[in-house]
């Protein structure tokens, strides 16, 4: 027998929740998963999921550390920029401590275009 979770009903005060019923996650045939691992990876986890059909792909990361951090702080500007963007707009940034950073990065947010971020 398998128990279907209760869902959260939607949140009349976020426009984005919805009534959604979580799908049941034991339903997932796993042989029909492809599942890619690092070199470094726990090798015991990757050889039991392959016997149990599950195909597992090794691959090697093509960015370095260095490229992996410009991508998060570009990724975190923009993110923080639409999270504050109407209190920047209200020009309530003036009003904060750390005028030497914030405000400025939340303004060079700004000059990303979509397409940039989604790329």
């Amino acid at each position: 027998m398998v128990l279907i979770p209760k869902y959260p009903k939607k949140d009349p005060d976020d426009v984005s929740s919805r009534d959604i019923p979580f799908s049941v996650p034991f339903s997932v045939d796993i042989t029909k998963l492809t599942v890619g691992y690092l070199e470094d990876a726990e090798m015991e986890v990757v050889h039991v999921l392959q016997s149990k059909g599950v195909n597992m792909v090794p691959f090697n990361l093509s960015y370095t550390v260095d490229s992996a951090q410009g991508i998060l702080n570009f990724t975190m500007d923009v993110e923080m920029l639409a999270h504050f963007d109407k209190w920047q707009r209200s020009n309530l940034d003036d009003e904060y401590e750390a005028q030497d950073q914030w405000p400025i990065e939340l303004r060079r947010a700004r000059a990303i275009s979509a397409v940039d971020y989604v790329q």
